[in-house]
Parts: structure tokens; C-alpha cells; sequence
């Protein structure tokens, strides 16, 4: 049973005057009187009955039309509810934010103020492919089937964070080594950010004495910020430490890290994600 001769029958269910609705559906009278007759032959049932020069529905014609109007009114309005669903699409962003979520979501939330209707789906999975922007430190481990349509790999420089009223913070800088001995306050170990960091420390030959960790940055800032031990904090992503609390130095050597910005190139890529991306990338470079 095709859609065009039920549309065609219901317009004319609707006149119940073959000219008009042949006027209406600007088709030639023949070809829709012949399109009846055939969903009649189809339906094996008169649809419509004459009297005189008019024509009447029967009591099959009034029940299709009753059926049909609903179908042809949800039919009708498709195209405006699928456009519906396109647009709010549109305004999706889906980010993987594998490293530097305090400084994402603090830029998510200051793009929000002038773009309330964007929706942000997050996750942080390196295993993650369906994502529309990627945030990480490196390229190793993270899964790929992307195709990237641009990349921005930002150098943030990684510093200690001592207690204001610890000997270390009445120097701008120390060597790496010499904390050999202090108790250290760090991400979990299968946290990028702690692979980083013990890295370092095993290219001078030792290994960090963990007296705390946990698996939330502001746990690890809290607890440096007590007063408890030292950590290693990333100059700019984990925002600037409580002034009087923690005293930020710099490492000898220079210990740094890469945080690589990622936007997918694939269709359906809302176009909130590029503008996003754009606005992620300015906001960084601010706070260098």
C-alpha cells in the first residue's frame, strides 16, 4: 500500500470533491481518480459512493480517513521535529578529558556563560573513540580511530608545591633530588599526570616516598595545602594554590608536560565543536 495514494485518498476524503483536491494536490483529476480506484481494487472496498454529481464516503472511507489523519499529520510534521533533532544535535560537544579536567571544566563553565544551550558530554576513557574533542598529556596509551582535523600541543612547565612554612619555600627553585627525602602527596599511580612525575624522579634514580595519594587533584591539593608533604603541581591546569597556604617552586631540571588539544575530524561533527574547540585553546593560551 503505498503513502501516495493514502495521502491522495485523504485529500480527497477531505473535499469529498475529486476537482479540489486534485487542485490542492496539484495533480491532473484523471491520475487521481485512478489512484482511488486502485487503493479500492487494493483494499478490496468502495472508499466512495455517488449520489447524483457529488461523491460521499462510505462507511470503510470514514473509518481510513479517521485512521489517516493522525498518520498523515505525524507524517507531515517530520521534517520540523527532525530539524528539531538536528539542531539540538548541533549543540552537542563530546569531550575525553584524559588529563587537565580542572582547567576543561573551568573553561566549560566560562563558555557556558554566553552559550547556556550547549550540551558537554564527558568521559574519561582512554579507550573512548566517539569522542568530538580530546584532551590529553600525550599520545601513548590513548586510543585513536579519528581522524584528526587539528591538534594544539601546549608545553606546561610542572613545579612543587611546598608548604608556605616549609625550608623550601624561601627558594625560587630546587633541584629535584634533593626532595629525595620528603614525603610526597600524589595522583594515583594510574594517573597520567603520576606517570610524569615518576618519570622524573626515576631519571635521577630514586623513587618518590608516597605518604598520601588519591585519585582526585583536590584531594592531593588539600592535603599539600595541610601542610602534610609536597607534590608535584602543573604550573597552570590545576589553577594557582590558596596564597598563604602553598608556595608553587620550580624544579631543577626544567620538568614539564604536553597538553594535546584534539578536534575530530568526522561527519556529524556539530558545529559547537569547532567554535568550542577555538574558544579551548584561546582560553589556555591565557593562562600561559
Amino acid at each position: 500500500m503505498e503513502l501516495t495514494k493514502l495521502r491522495y485518498f485523504y485529500e480527497v476524503a477531505k473535499y469529498e470533491h475529486v476537482t479540489r483536491a486534485s487542485e490542492h494536490l496539484h495533480i491532473a483529476q484523471p491520475a487521481l481518480t485512478q489512484a482511488i480506484k486502485s487503493l479500492e481494487s487494493e483494499l478490496g472496498v468502495a472508499l466512495f459512493y455517488k449520489s447524483g454529481r457529488n461523491i460521499y464516503l462510505t462507511e470503510s472511507g470514514k473509518y481510513l480517513r479517521d485512521k489517516l489523519e493522525t498518520i498523515i499529520r505525524d507524517i507531515d510534521a517530520l521534517p520540523e521535529e527532525v530539524a528539531k533533532i538536528t539542531s539540538r544535535e548541533d549543540k552537542v560537544v563530546r569531550l575525553n578529558i584524559v588529563s587537565a579536567s580542572i582547567l576543561v571544566i573551568n573553561a566549560i563553565m566560562q563558555y557556558k556563560k554566553n552559550n547556556p544551550d550547549v550540551v558537554f558530554k564527558f568521559s574519561q576513557d582512554e579507550e573512548n573513540l566517539g569522542w568530538d574533542i580530546l584532551v590529553t598529556t600525550d599520545e601513548a596509551g590513548v586510543k585513536r580511530n579519528n581522524v584528526v582535523a587539528k591538534r594544539k600541543i601546549m608545553e606546561e612547565k610542572i613545579c612543587v608545591a611546598v608548604p608556605y612554612d616549609s625550608k623550601w619555600a624561601k627558594r625560587d627553585s630546587v633541584d629535584l633530588i634533593e626532595l629525595k627525602a620528603e614525603g610526597f602527596v600524589t595522583l594515583s599511580g594510574f594517573k597520567r599526570f603520576r606517570s610524569i612525575c615518576d618519570k622524573y624522579c626515576a631519571l635521577l634514580n630514586f623513587s618518590p616516598r608516597i605518604i598520601f595519594e588519591s585519585d582526585t587533584i583536590m584531594a592531593v591539593q588539600n592535603i599539600v595545602g595541610s601542610g602534610m608533604g609536597v607534590g608535584f603541581w602543573p604550573e597552570f591546569s590545576w589553577s594557582k594554590p590558596d596564597d598563604g597556604k602553598v608556595k608553587l617552586v620550580n624544579l631543577v631540571p626544567d620538568c614539564k608536560r604536553e597538553i594535546i588539544v584534539e578536534l575530530a575530524d568526522k561527519q556529524p561533527l556539530s558545529s559547537c565543536c569547532e567554535k568550542f574547540y577555538e574558544f579551548l585553546i584561546e582560553y589556555l593560551d591565557n593562562l600561559r
